[in-house]
This record gives structure tokens, C-alpha cells and sequence, in this order.
């Protein structure tokens, strides 16, 4: 089988792999080609996140898995489009070069369509219902420590390019709790009782 040209690596190299190869290699998890091409897109989106480092994303990320245990991966494609989506004002010309290589989006367009395919992957079956589990596990431990901790992990350590505030970021976590988050965070039977809930005195 003739292998495509491997494309120069780039953050924008990644983005477009992952758009044409992610639901292939989702579909069908036999595609060698598929999951080969998605293991390129993940190193050269690894080496842009060396040298230009994460942000809230990864921040509030990394606050969903330490004290809920949601997988990293989970939580960043939960949280990517509701952070973009405060990040607008400050990277639209950025956003519309990602359009342009993701294949949603025309040189010199706008930069909605990247953000419309992010909220559009996260829209589809598989996505929704991990998202529901996700969501009920924080539901049920609630956030106010998390939005403090995101916000100083990424005001301090990366190069962000909006600041946002810790009650924005409550709001982006209240915004993906899933429509029956209240319901969950009353019961007590919920498998995320006792595992998920913050330990008391910190």
C-alpha cells in the first residue's frame, strides 16, 4: 500500500491529520493507516506543545482528573470548545489559519468554523454519553477549588493569550455539567460518591 506524503510537522500539520484521520481511526479501529497517521498528528502536536507550551484547557483539565479522576484526554475534548469559545477575541486570527487546515474554512475567512467542527465532535454520540459520565462524577463533587486551582495553574505556568477569571471558569463548569448534573449531585448512590468527592480539610 502506498503510504500518503507525511506533511512538514507543525501544530497546523496535526490539526489537519486529526480532522481527516480521527473518525476513521474512531470507526475503524482495524485502519492501520488510520491510527498510524493519528500517532503522527499526536507527535507533532507534542512537540508544538513543548516549545509553545498548554493553557486552560489543560489546567482546568488537569484540576477534572486529579480530583475526579476524568481521563486527561476526556476532559481537554470536553473543555476545548467552551475555552475557545472565551478565548475568541484574542486568537481569531489564529483560529482562522486552524479553519483553513481543518477544511472548514476559506483563506482569509472567519473564525467560526473551527470552533463549530470542535463543538460539532463534541456533539456526536460517543462524545455525549462520556461527557454525561464525566459530568456527573464533577457534579457530584462539586467545583469551587477547581475553578481557584486552573486559574493559578495557568495564569502562572503558560503564555495564555486571554486571562480569565476564576468565576468565568466556574461558568464554562457549570456550562458542561450535563442537564441532569443536579439530579446526581443528589443522590447518594451515584458510583462517584465516595471516589470522586474532594477530601475534607484542604
Amino acid at each position: 500500500m502506498e503510504r500518503p506524503p507525511t506533511p512538514t510537522a507543525s501544530p497546523l500539520a496535526a490539526v489537519g491529520i486529526v480532522y481527516e484521520r480521527l473518525r476513521v481511526a474512531y470507526r475503524k479501529p482495524k485502519d492501520l493507516e488510520a491510527r498510524e497517521q493519528m500517532s503522527l498528528a499526536a507527535t507533532y502536536a507534542g512537540l508544538a506543545f513543548t516549545r509553545a507550551n498548554v493553557g486552560y484547557v489543560h489546567a482546568i483539565a488537569h484540576q477534572l482528573g486529579g480530583k475526579y479522576h476524568v481521563p486527561h484526554g476526556l476532559a481537554n475534548a470536553i473543555m476545548l470548545p467552551h475555552v475557545l469559545r472565551f478565548l475568541s477575541p484574542a486568537i481569531t486570527r489564529r483560529l482562522a489559519l486552524l479553519a483553513v487546515r481543518a477544511g472548514v474554512g476559506k483563506p482569509g475567512g472567519a473564525a467560526g468554523g473551527a470552533r463549530e467542527e470542535v463543538h460539532r465532535f463534541g456533539r456526536e454520540p460517543q462524545s455525549r454519553r462520556r461527557h454525561s459520565r464525566a459530568g456527573g462524577c464533577v457534579a457530584r463533587g462539586g467545583h469551587p477549588r477547581a475553578r481557584e486551582a486552573a486559574c493559578w495553574e495557568a495564569d502562572t505556568n503558560y503564555p495564555v493569550p486571554r486571562y480569565m477569571s476564576p468565576d468565568t471558569c466556574a461558568g464554562i463548569l457549570r456550562g458542561v455539567l450535563p442537564p441532569l448534573a443536579s439530579a446526581v449531585r443528589q443522590s447518594a448512590g451515584h458510583p462517584c460518591a465516595s471516589r470522586h468527592a474532594p477530601a475534607r480539610g484542604r
